[in-house]
């Protein structure tokens, strides 16, 4: 979209327009100039606001500033529209047009002969050539660029999740991501494109080993609820879901039910009509297989008259024998730094002697994820105390926690009792 002048000559235009994100219909941009009647200076005087709304109505950005990249406010700083838009998101890219400012004056003019209209044009979706269902592919920089975007938005977000995509690479990204941001992190493999018996090897070759990684499998159809018709049942967004419905429930401390995974019995399926996909149904040595590849699997469980789809397991990809296999150990800690950092961050630039205040609010939070019928953990010590190095300044703040575990496996062995006693009998009498 280009602003012209009707003074200027077709290939003079004021300001472009760019919307990056996927609008398929395209978007309606509506734009006023704003400045004063009279007293204008000059160019880097005009104001201009943008407004972009759906082709429904909806406003989905409103952005002020300068029409001249030189332009600043009252106090000095930069008040150029272009950089207002990249401030204000990355969907929008603003950038001045070819105008010398005589013509910019120019367009001012022709602006306020015409009774300051808003001008609006509907900017049109690039056409090229893609069809829904086709593959997207992105280049590394897109990839990285993504991740960092995810890193540094300021919305709260308690899980990442790549449902199938079929990018192995992009999934280890996120790995290492979710690390660093101290999220868990949900995936998994379309069995069209990753047989169970490849799967070890392939997540050994993406160096997954992370406590933060928890990767799924599903080898189900299902109906789809909206257009009909069967497909592939994607799983995470399922799994990830429900854990979203079971932190919102509290328990009488006011804190999430975390150490309750969502798997087993407890949580099924909700579909009645599921069938295996390709119509081959997932063997138990092809089980085995997802689980050498630390993956947890949707299965159909049978007991009794009942048959359910579970997800029959609950590791991470850390290779690990100790707690951090286990995805709820991962989800109570998560919880348990968000809520310690939170407290800790209160203390900052206070008296060092508000360390004891500090110490008891840090305790009371810890006690109360120890206690109470559905607690979540067994046990933790406590260390706060100011750094030897720097007394004045810094506290160090040290917890271990004893998690709570999960029933993974029972093992039942019976044994014949073969101690002496007496066995009570009614014989039958001789005839």
């Amino acid at each position: 979209m280009n602003i012209t002048a009707v003074t200027l000559q077709p290939a003079k235009y004021a300001l472009s327009f760019v919307h990056h994100e996927s609008v398929d219909e395209g978007v309606e941009v509506r734009t006023q100039f704003t400045g004063p009647d009279v007293g204008l200076v000059g160019a880097t005087d005009i104001g201009v606001v943008i407004e972009v709304f759906d082709l429904t109505g909806v406003k989905l950005q409103r952005i002020a500033g300068k029409l001249h990249p030189d332009a600043v406010n009252e106090f000095g700083e930069i008040d150029y529209i272009g950089d207002m838009a990249d401030l204000l998101n990355d969907a929008i890219s603003i950038e001045a047009g070819n105008l010398t400012d005589a013509e910019m004056l120019m367009l001012w003019d022709d602006y306020i002969a015409a009774g300051k209209p808003t001008y609006s044009s509907i900017v049109q979706a690039y056409d090229n050539g893609f069809q829904a269902g086709d593959p997207v592919t992105y280049t590394l920089d897109e990839k990285q660029r993504c991740i960092q975007q995810l890193a540094d938005t300021k919305n709260y977000y308690g899980y990442l999740m790549s449902p199938y995509s079929g990018d192995y690479t992009l999934q280890a990204m996120m790995a290492t991501s979710a690390a660093e941001l101290n999220v868990p992190f949900a995936y998994e493999w379309h069995p069209d494109d990753v047989q169970p018996e490849d799967m070890p090897a392939l997540i050994n070759t993406l160096n997954f080993n992370s406590e933060y990684a928890q990767g799924y499998f599903c080898s189900w159809d299902s109906t789809d609820p909206y257009v009909g018709g069967w497909s592939w049942l994607p799983y995470v967004g399922i799994q990830l879901a429900a854990r979203c419905k079971r932190n919102a429930s509290k328990n009488e401390n006011g804190l999430a039910k975390r150490h309750k995974v969502i798997a087993g019995n407890s949580y099924p399926i909700i579909n009645r009509r599921m069938r295996p996909h390709s119509g081959i149904a997932i063997t138990d040595p092809q089980i085995e297989f997802v689980a050498q590849a630390r993956m947890n699997p949707v299965i159909l469980k049978t007991q009794g008259n009942a048959s359910l789809y579970i997800c029959n397991d609950s590791i991470t990809t850390k290779i690990t024998n100790g707690p951090l296999k286990l995805i709820a150990v991962t989800e109570v800690g998560v919880a348990i730094d968000a809520d310690l950092v939170m407290i800790s961050t209160d203390a900052l630039q206070e008296p060092m002697s508000y360390i004891d205040t500090l110490r008891t609010r840090l305790k009371d939070k810890l006690d109360a994820y120890k206690t109470g019928a559905d607690r979540s953990i067994l046990d933790y010590t406590l260390k706060v105390y100011p750094d030897p190095a720097a007394p004045l300044e810094k506290v160090r703040v040290e917890v271990s926690i004893l998690h709570d575990g999960t029933i993974r496996y029972v093992q039942i062995t019976r044994t014949v009792d073969r101690r002496n006693g007496a066995v009570n009998a009614v014989l039958p009498q001789a005839a």
